[in-house]
């Protein structure tokens, strides 16, 4: 039986047919290389973060307590729903989430971007920024004439298309007085939908006032995790794809010490490049997925007929060498 099989490929591999061979070979090749890209990119994808954070490796294992630092907040989910840890062999590594620290204790967001502009009896302050959806404060700082007493609100722009026409409305989010009496107002601020928002102050006939400074702050967010000895770890972030983690660690929470040595995590870009081109290309995701399916039907058309190619050549075998 084995040297009527060894008989039948000879016979079919003659020097003739190699050229043909290294074309099959090479379309198998390519096909082949397909369909790993098929298969292997949307699991990438699925796990795609746009940035990490390299944390310090430790000298003794034990519980540590990852301060997140207000460049790394601001490129998170506002819930913070999409951070990860992972260890050296990729693997999830377990952490409870924190928010707060002392009550007067807040980070200072990046600086916001603003711009003001004058007409009608009002000032209108443009403020945009990636701060904007973590803020929990604004701290806004005008100065103007000697005495004066404004009404001025927060208000935000939604735009909907309404019968193919991009329609805006503004709704009002914080009402307040600038006086002055108070020329540095801190106003509570939790409106983490937005990240572009107008601060109106109306003037009436009143010389305009002039805003000299608009920041935001935050409670301190943390991370409670066992970290083993010189382990490298990464912290992930920046996929809206991904939900809030649940760990099993939550329940032993009262078994944690409070007091726990603090790292600081060192930003940096992610280094997954071929995938955030792919997903990132502006192509809409069906685009993607289709393209994925033809090249795996392409594959299997091609193997079906390579199949019945072999099938359809028996009459080869006289001559095979006996």
């Amino acid at each position: 039986m084995d040297g009527e099989r060894t008989g039948y490929f000879l016979a079919c591999y003659t020097p003739a047919s190699f050229p043909s061979i290294g074309r099959t070979m090479k379309k198998i090749t390519l096909l082949g290389s397909l369909l790993w890209m098929a298969l292997a990119i949307p699991s990438l994808a699925a796990d795609h973060f746009k940035n990490q954070a390299s944390i310090p490796a430790v000298d003794s294992a034990g519980f540590y307590r990852i301060l997140l630092s207000p460049e790394v907040i601001v490129q998170m989910k506002s819930s913070a729903a999409d951070v990860r840890l992972f260890d050296r062999k990729g693997e999830n590594v377990p952490f409870i989430f924190r928010e707060g620290g002392d009550k007067e204790e807040l980070l200072d967001l990046p600086a916001l971007d603003w711009k003001q502009e004058e007409g009608q009896g009002q000032s209108r302050i443009r403020i945009s920024s990636a701060s904007l959806k973590h803020a929990e404060k604004l701290l806004i700082e005008v100065d103007g004439p000697r005495y004066f007493y404004r009404t001025a609100r927060i208000v935000a722009v939604k735009k909907k298309k309404v019968r193919g026409r991009l329609r805006a409305r503004e709704v009002n989010l914080e009402r307040f007085v600038l006086s002055s009496d108070q020329k540095n107002l801190e106003l509570n601020f939790g409106h983490s939908s937005y990240d572009e928002v107008f601060l109106v102050i109306e003037n009436g006939e009143n010389p305009p006032l002039r805003v000299k400074a608009i920041a935001a702050q935050k409670s301190p967010l943390y991370l409670l995790v066992w970290l083993e000895k010189g382990e490298k770890y990464q912290l992930r972030y920046g996929n809206p794809k991904v939900h809030q983690a649940h760990f099993d660690l939550n329940h032993f929470a009262s078994r944690i010490p409070d007091e726990l040595p603090v790292l600081l995590p060192d930003p940096g870009k992610i280094r997954f490049q071929k995938i955030k081109q792919l997903m990132g290309s502006g192509l809409p995701l069906w685009v993607i997925w289709l393209t994925l399916m033809v090249l795996v039907v392409s594959l299997s058309l091609f193997s079906i007929k390579l199949i019945r190619n072999l099938d359809s050549e028996p009459n080869v075998r006289g001559n095979t060498l006996e």
